[in-house]
């Protein structure tokens, strides 16, 4: 038998928190939002591979549609926070949710969707968005591109979150 020693324990405890994120299959499901459709099929190829539900959409129009469809919960939104506008919209177009950038879909999606966590993507850097007006302070920020590991530890990191403040 081996022996157990606080050696031991630390390299266990490390490793636990270090090992690839390996969800239940289908236990969590998360919302990626891209208007670039290459960006869109990656993300969702690799976190499908790695167990995940994915609900994609191109736009925050198409976003808040799939929320409202969608039965069960989402656990994360993972937006790009800079997406397209339509190339035009007719005036007689109807529907509650214009399409807008991914902050303020991200600010929708946390007031109708309770204990969401989100994660805002972008080329841009923090700094560059800031000066342009889009404070992402208080939001976890992958600036792309990223490797499929950060991705993974942030989307860890909001789960763990989620679980703990549900927790108390």
């Amino acid at each position: 038998l081996n022996e157990l020693t606080l050696d031991t324990l630390e390299y266990e405890a490390t490793s636990i928190s270090q090992a690839p994120l390996s969800p239940q299959v289908g236990r969590y499901t998360i919302l990626l939002v891209d208007d670039d459709p290459a960006m869109l099929h990656l993300c969702s190829t690799l976190l499908a591979r790695d167990g995940f539900n994915i609900l994609e959409a191109s736009g925050s129009t198409e976003a808040m549609a799939i929320c409202a469809k969608h039965v069960g919960d989402i656990h994360v939104a993972l937006v790009d926070v800079l997406l397209q506008p339509p190339a035009f919209r007719l005036k007689t177009e109807k529907g509650d949710s214009s399409r807008v950038n991914g902050h303020t879909l991200v600010k929708d999606l946390t007031a109708k969707l309770k204990g969401l966590r989100t994660i805002m993507m972008s080329t841009n850097s923090k700094a560059s968005l800031a000066n342009n007006g889009i404070d992402l302070s208080d939001v976890p920020f992958l600036l792309k591109p990223f490797s499929h590991e950060k991705m993974i530890a942030v989307i860890r990191q909001q789960l763990e979150s989620r679980t703990h403040s549900a927790a108390l």
